[in-house]
């Protein structure tokens, strides 16, 4: 009797132990698993380049339609929003010129696998998606962008160029190249001011 009651304590005790090395091993498998998911969304250095747009703007500048037009003057107002644990940048805006108004919608980010700034960008004249890659130097953020002309809907491509002028300003050219010329022009220069 006591040797089965022995057996049956030992069966006990290799099964509680099993379970207890189960449990950790699965709480350790889990923390890894959360861990590797809250690293990818953590931000990163580069992403505090973005922190610094955030917040409402005004802007004032001049814009063209294209290399042949003269300079109209524009006023702009921004609002920019950290998103998804500041990794985003989320820019909600509006510039009016001259018998014209444009809505549009911006994000901004840095990602981490190709360690490139990128973002995207739509309006209320274009009739597609702006797919914009950056890189950033001492005080620029620089963005290749290419779309469609809002005036005769072809394929060009632009330069955008955001440079900080002090901590509550900064300024955005946008060089694009002539649709009929190839020609480089100065699409807009506009100077963003923290309201």
């Amino acid at each position: 009797m006591m040797v089965i009651s022995f057996a049956c304590r030992a069966k006990a005790l290799v099964l509680a132990f099993a379970v207890v090395v189960l449990s950790v091993n699965f709480a350790y498998a889990e923390s890894a698993v959360e861990s590797s998911r809250t690293k990818g969304k953590l931000p990163t250095p580069q992403h505090s380049v973005l922190k610094r747009f955030a917040g409402k703007w005004k802007g004032k500048g001049v814009l063209r339609s294209s290399g042949k037009t003269e300079n109209e003057v524009v006023r702009c107002q921004l609002k920019s929003t950290l998103i998804f644990d500041s990794r985003f940048l989320y820019q909600d805006g509006k510039c009016s010129a001259v018998g014209r108004t444009v809505s549009f919608l911006i994000t901004l980010a840095y990602d981490k696998i190709v360690q490139k700034y990128t973002g995207s960008w739509i309006n209320s004249i274009s009739l597609g998606i702006w797919n914009m890659d950056g890189e950033k130097d001492d005080r620029n953020l620089t963005f290749t962008v290419v779309h469609d002309d809002p005036d005769n809907r072809k394929k060009i491509k632009s330069t955008v160029n955001m440079s900080w002028i002090d901590n509550n300003q900064y300024r955005l050219v946008m060089t694009s190249a002539d649709v009929e010329t190839g020609q480089n022009f100065e699409r807009s220069n506009i100077v963003f001011q923290r309201k």
